[in-house]
């Protein structure tokens, strides 16, 4: 029973590893959509003049948009940091096991 226990939660942080992938992931897609925006609406800052001089309301979007962006890139440092101690801690686990077949199939799908 104790060794059915202890696979379950193996399992489960097996499943919170790869959720872990997927949250970065995401993040690296809006941090992306974040740049395409600020990129869109800069250009928008000069006018059709070019004298430079962007309305209020451009600065202030680039600015909520940069503020966001630096939060997200916070958050994903964060996470790709406990990533990257969860896969040391996975990998030393996964060294003990006995059976090279079961090794490659975690490898593989984690």
């Amino acid at each position: 029973m104790c060794e059915i226990t202890e696979i379950r939660r193996m399992k489960e942080r097996l499943d919170s590893y790869r959720n872990l992938n997927i949250e970065i992931d995401n993040c690296v897609n809006r941090l992306d959509r974040l740049e395409e925006k600020i990129y869109n609406i800069s250009p928008s800052m000069h006018g059709e003049s070019g004298s430079g001089k962007g309305s209020s309301s451009s600065n202030s979007k680039i600015q909520h948009i940069i503020e966001s962006k630096e939060q997200l890139t916070e958050k994903m440092n964060s996470l790709i940091r406990y990533r990257t101690a969860e896969s040391k801690a996975i990998e030393e686990i996964i060294a003990k096991l006995k059976n090279p077949d079961e090794k490659l199939i975690i490898y593989l799908r984690y």
